[in-house]
């Protein structure tokens, strides 16, 4: 073994190089929020709720997330954000179910307080829109600044104003022979993939 000061063989140098693996360590951090089933008793199943489900059976070794599962009440939510804060996340995806057919929504932003006061999304909504326009062009995807006045919207618009940069939320619709629970999954994939840059 050699000192710090010692002269040596480049051979034996270079086995002391870091191989450069991901490890625990090195994945980045995302958060992925979803509502509880029961809220949405005309569904068999809340679309964002069984993708989450999904993207937590195959997860990719360099993105870590943490999903956290949120009953549908206001007071829930509250409780919740402190939790999101805690994992310091690379990214926090918020994933909630809407009743259009056949088209994935990415919102720019929330609404504070009514009509007023709009809270917005730093992403880059047109990087993110290019990449998903190539990988997935199958499916409709859509920036919407459109958001209703709902639960959703005020988690939303919470998170944003704690990090807009690292926040978005994505309407999923209706699942049918094209927008399969494992289509609109791949989709959450890529965003993730674009967003953390892996």
């Amino acid at each position: 073994m050699m000192g710090t000061d010692c002269l040596g063989d480049p051979a034996d140098m270079l086995t002391m190089c870091n191989k450069g693996t991901v490890t625990g360590q090195d994945a980045k951090t995302v958060v992925i929020t979803a509502f509880e089933n029961r809220f949405f008793k005309f569904w068999k199943k809340n679309p964002s709720e069984a993708v989450l489900d999904e993207l937590l059976k195959s997860p990719r070794k360099n993105i870590n997330i943490v999903p956290i599962k949120i009953k549908s009440t206001f007071e829930a939510v509250d409780e919740k954000i402190p939790e999101i804060g805690k994992c310091s996340p690379e990214f926090i995806l918020h994933l909630a179910a809407h009743s259009t057919p056949k088209i994935i929504y990415l919102e720019k932003m929330a609404f504070s307080n009514g009509y007023c006061n709009p809270l917005e999304s730093t992403v880059d909504f047109k990087y993110l829109l290019d990449e998903l326009d190539e990988k997935c062009e199958q499916l409709k995807i859509k920036k919407s600044e459109n958001m209703e006045r709902s639960i959703d919207n005020y988690l939303y618009s919470l998170t944003l104003r704690e990090s807009s940069q690292k926040t978005l939320l994505i309407r999923i619709p209706p699942f049918d022979d094209e927008y399969t629970k494992e289509a609109i999954t791949s989709v959450i994939r890529e965003v993730m993939r674009a967003l953390t840059r892996d």
